[in-house]
């Protein structure tokens, strides 16, 4: 998510999302996307139905039932198939109280949507909390990738959480890949998907074919 100011610049989401979150605005820009991306898939998903959509949530709107009542509301009401919806939880929300994001995830779940544990290994979460998360996919913290070629003990950080992901049934995603170096060495810990500049920049939804 990218925000346009006035003279038409791009502002990064962390200029901004922490405003939002300390003046309560966090779940209105949640419920946006989210509203944005099912209308999307209403009018392109018959056509695009390869197109998966990854969603952050915040910790704010994980702890609010109001909000999780809205989301399961529109999804129920919806006409999309909901498997092309991925929301993303940061470890650090989910372990801030742990049986409210099972109830959150599992219910949501219910209704065909996905699920990723974001940013694992930036927490104090262990491998044993792990268990305790239904999601269906576990991204690395970019802090082990991007000093991935000059750090080697990131590797062993990499691959060993590759292996605990695929243990649990779940997919690995490795974040921040910048080079096509990195993105080999990422292959060969068995990371199941790239995100970063190594293989595609950031763009608009306005971009996708099928848009109008």
């Amino acid at each position: 998510m990218r925000y346009i100011d006035d003279d038409g610049s791009v502002i990064p989401p962390d200029a901004f999302l922490p405003s939002a979150e300390r003046y309560n605005l966090i779940c209105r820009i949640d419920l946006f996307v989210i509203n944005t991306v099912i209308e999307w898939l209403s009018k392109n998903q018959k056509s695009k139905p390869d197109i998966i959509f990854s969603i952050n949530i915040s910790g704010r709107s994980l702890g609010d039932p109001d909000f999780q009542n809205y989301l399961e509301n529109i999804l129920k009401k919806s006409d999309i198939d909901t498997s092309a919806l991925c929301f993303e939880i940061t470890e650090t929300a989910i372990v801030a109280d742990v049986m409210r994001s099972v109830e959150f995830i599992k219910s949501i779940k219910a209704l065909g949507a996905k699920f990723s544990l974001d940013d694992f290994g930036s927490g104090l979460s262990s491998f044993a909390y792990l268990k305790q998360f239904p999601v269906d996919y576990l991204k690395i913290d970019g802090m082990f990738v991007k000093d991935l070629i000059t750090e080697p003990t990131n590797y062993v950080f990499v691959r060993s959480m590759t292996e605990v992901g695929h243990c649990l049934g779940m997919k690995v995603i490795a974040e921040f890949v910048e080079t096509k170096q990195a993105y080999h060495i990422l292959r060969q810990a068995k990371v199941d998907y790239i995100q970063g500049w190594a293989v595609g920049k950031p763009r608009p939804m306005s971009s996708l074919n099928g848009t109008k």
